[in-house]
């Protein structure tokens, strides 16, 4: 029982996680070794029935962490206006990633995969934990959530093969923008009664300031955005194009 009140106590400590210590790197090298194991198609993944139920695994877990994260932070006293509503981009696609590919919404799963794209790499190389010392339910949370939102992106793009469609590509990159815009205008209007409101780290990156500029930042966030996601839509139509072409030799031959 002094376990748990421990491990989902609601006070910090002022615990500062160190980058690329030996846990981060530990944790980067599970991020990146089971990307490629789904590359790669390891473990049956090959497999349509097993691929289906390891994505199931991975989004219902994604769903319990969430459920648990509210829980955690309402029940111990720690939720604060400034950090604690859904307004995080990570927090909303995880959202997007259970909807989008559960209930095969195309747009919601070409949002979710962009976000998350962003998300879990900037996430998993600039770790930006909350200030509890280990053991604590946050330490062990932010490394499953960013991972596993990592491995859902990439079997979906390795394994599932998914490819947005023109249509999904400007929607997405139209709602990620108004999305960005009032996020920092919201953020901007709110630090005057929560200083340290900084959702979607729309106004401050996790690293020290003197390396990039505060004024800096928004723009920066909307340029790696907009770069993800401009890339990846000129990826998907290639691939498009690549598979019609395909197609088109296919019935050739067959006449």
């Amino acid at each position: 029982m002094e376990f748990f009140k421990t491990f989902f106590r609601g006070s910090e400590d002022a615990f500062v996680f160190p980058k690329y210590g030996k846990v981060h790197l530990l944790m980067l090298a599970i991020f990146f070794v089971g990307i490629y194991f789904i590359y790669k198609g390891y473990f049956g993944l090959k497999d349509e029935k097993k691929n289906k139920k390891f994505m199931n695994t991975m989004l219902a877990i994604l769903f319990i962490d969430q459920i648990v994260l509210y829980s955690w932070q309402i029940g111990s006293g720690y939720f604060n206006w400034a950090m604690s509503l859904p307004l995080y981009h990570c927090r909303i696609c995880v959202w997007f990633l259970i909807i989008g590919i559960y209930f095969d919404r195309p747009v919601v799963k070409t949002l979710g995969l962009y976000w998350g794209i962003l998300g879990s790499l900037l996430a998993m190389l600039l770790p930006d934990l909350y200030k509890f010392s280990f053991p604590h339910y946050t330490n062990v949370q932010f490394f499953i959530v960013h991972i596993l939102m990592g491995w859902v992106i990439s079997d979906l793009i390795f394994r599932k093969k998914y490819i947005p469609g023109k249509n999904e590509n400007v929607k997405a990159l139209i709602f990620t923008n108004f999305f960005n815009l009032g996020l920092i205008i919201f953020n901007l209007s709110m630090r005057k009664y929560w200083p340290n409101v900084n959702y979607g780290y729309m106004l401050e990156l996790p690293i020290e300031q003197n390396l990039i500029p505060s004024s800096a930042t928004p723009v920066i966030m909307f340029l790696m955005f907009n770069f993800v996601m401009l890339v990846f839509a000129g990826v998907s139509v290639l691939a498009s194009n690549k598979r019609k072409n395909a197609y088109e030799e296919i019935d050739c031959l067959s006449e």
